[in-house]
């Protein structure tokens, strides 16, 4: 049984108005944030997909910086080191080709985070590999003492559950 919320007298569930005084009978406010929190309306992309995306292109941006910095921070450093039996060329060599391979990773994450937000169902699909795989990575950096390696498995797990929890995952696959 519920009660008006107007005189205060006891109304039948489901009632749309009381039988004492006559006046309408609200239906009871949604829960902002219950289940249906972080669902999206119709032809809306869920919140999830949207802080995934955010997440890929934020992390392609650290990629591309660190994968200049390997790059351009080698070669400008390697004037300061001995060359061991000509070791400095093939390390330069060596520099920049991880560079170039972390830039490429830094693009495939441009192209995952554009997906995401398109809700393309083969960018879900990488993201959640990515993201397992990252995680299982920085699994043992959490009982460390490396607190950033720690908040990065964090962030994997956090983007990874918005990824996978219905209101999302059902958006990807509809």
């Amino acid at each position: 049984m519920a009660f008006c919320p107007h005189c205060g007298a006891t109304v039948p569930d489901g009632a749309a108005y009381c039988a004492s005084c006559g006046k309408p009978i609200a239906a009871p406010a949604a829960n902002p944030w219950g289940a249906d929190a972080l669902a999206a309306k119709p032809g809306q992309r869920p919140i999830g997909a949207l802080l995934a995306a955010i997440y890929h292109f934020v992390f392609a941006g650290f990629l591309v910086l660190a994968g200049l910095f390997v790059m351009l921070g080698f070669s400008l450093f390697q004037r300061f080191m001995p060359d061991y039996a000509g070791m400095k060329g093939m390390m330069a060599g060596i520099a920049a080709v991880v560079g170039v391979l972390v830039i490429g990773f830094a693009v495939l994450m441009i192209f995952v985070g554009k997906g995401l937000l398109d809700g393309q169902k083969w960018a879900w699909i990488v993201a959640v590999v990515l993201l397992s795989l990252s995680a299982l990575g920085g699994l043992g950096s959490v009982f460390d003492r490396n607190g950033g390696a720690g908040v990065t498995f964090l962030l994997d797990v956090a983007v990874l559950v918005l990824l996978v929890i219905p209101q999302t995952r059902t958006w990807y696959f509809r």
